[in-house]
């Protein structure tokens, strides 16, 4: 990666890991969206099949889906989306986001931790 992609690329992560995005879940609160303009479409990679086939255009979904399954479904509606499923071996942008160390300040004294 070039060093200002690696540099957008710890503020998205740092941005995805603040307070404003990490909020326990709450089901009685509806769904809100703000869905960007410039991205209309997109595809949705997943190690789990499961996805796939609940939110697939042509599957029925199962009786026994949860309300919480049927959130995701009415999120993802709003969006122009194809679920596919990718091996997790495969499916090196996650692996990315989730293994590159995110470094942290201490708020008390200005410390760099997970140097």
């Amino acid at each position: 990666m070039g060093s200002s992609m690696w540099n957008r690329f710890h503020k998205w992560k740092k941005e995805i890991g603040t307070d404003k995005t990490l909020t326990p879940y709450e089901p009685t609160l509806s769904i809100i969206c703000d869905a960007s303009p410039w991205l209309p479409n997109f595809k949705l990679a997943t190690y789990d099949r499961l996805p796939r086939r609940i939110f697939h255009p042509s599957t029925k979904l199962s009786p026994m889906t949860s309300d919480h399954l049927l959130r995701h479904a009415t999120f993802l509606a709003a969006f122009g989306y194809e679920v596919i499923f990718k091996k997790g071996i495969e499916n090196v942008d996650a692996n990315c986001l989730s293994r590159v160390p995110m470094v942290q300040t201490d708020s008390t004294d200005g410390m760099i931790i997970n140097k």
